[in-house]
């Protein structure tokens, strides 16, 4: 592991994981700055800038309170700033890596990875990312325990998905751990979930399935409430582990 390695970072807080299996853990989130799509439903529009002149240290746990610190930032800078946070702060479940996009920036990220395993073999660290980038099998992920890969439907963004990549990057996969993730609009349709749950299943049978309704609509209309059952219904045809999980980070309030 190279320590002097350097990236971009967006900001660093401890909360609670929002979406997914792990909804609910109290986790320490690393935001990597960049991201070069541009979905509709993006709740994270500042980590788009890949290379932004400062990034956010929230190192007082539910505080608005926050230092600005310059970009790039090594390795060593990053894990000597991060150590007191995971020590000093109450219980941690897992270390989140998320973004933007990750692997945006993959040696920097695997770096991260590798320095917060050697730090402490008993860390749990979460990768979650788009699989959208073309160097993603360029680089070992096996330091991370769960990976949460977003399926990005062309309902949700307004760009085609990219079936036969997200295939290739779910075989490269060797975590036992994971999930597939879709965010959801009132217009999608079940037979686009259908074959984005029957991909997933025929990967990796193993990890959930998690159906996520776009933060921003309304889906309380009977008529939306029932294209969510719809697209539940037409996931578990085809993938048993499916559950339907909004952004619950976002209903309570936190970052």
């Amino acid at each position: 592991m190279n320590e002097s390695a350097q990236g971009y970072l967006s900001e660093v807080f401890i909360s609670h994981q929002g979406e997914g299996p792990w909804l609910g853990r109290r986790q320490l989130f690393i935001r990597l700055a960049g991201c070069s799509r541009g979905c509709r439903f993006c709740d994270t529009p500042l980590a788009r800038n890949p290379s932004p002149e400062h990034w956010r240290l929230y190192a007082i746990p539910a505080s608005s309170r926050f230092r600005r610190l310059p970009n790039p930032i090594s390795i060593h800078r990053l894990v000597t700033i991060l150590r007191p946070m995971l020590a000093g702060h109450g219980p941690i479940h897992s270390v989140t890596l998320t973004g933007g996009e990750p692997l945006e920036q993959p040696g920097f990220t695997y770096a991260i990875g590798i320095a917060l395993k050697k730090n402490s073999k008993e860390t749990q660290l979460m990768l979650e990312t788009n699989g959208l980038c073309d160097t993603i099998e360029q680089y070992n992920t096996k330091a991370f325990d769960f990976i949460s890969l977003d399926f990005k439907l062309e309902s949700a963004t307004g760009q085609k998905a990219s079936w036969r990549q997200y295939q290739s990057v779910l075989q490269s996969y060797s975590q036992k751990q994971g999930c597939v993730k879709v965010v959801v609009m009132p217009v999608t349709t079940p037979s686009e979930i259908t074959i984005a749950a029957r991909l997933a299943f025929r990967c990796k049978p193993g990890w959930a399935f998690i159906i996520q309704p776009a933060t921003g609509p309304a889906w309380k209309h009977p008529a939306r409430s029932k294209r969510l059952d719809a697209l539940s219904c037409a996931a578990l045809a085809v993938h048993p582990r499916t559950r339907l999980i909004p952004q619950m980070h976002r209903l309570l309030g936190l970052a």
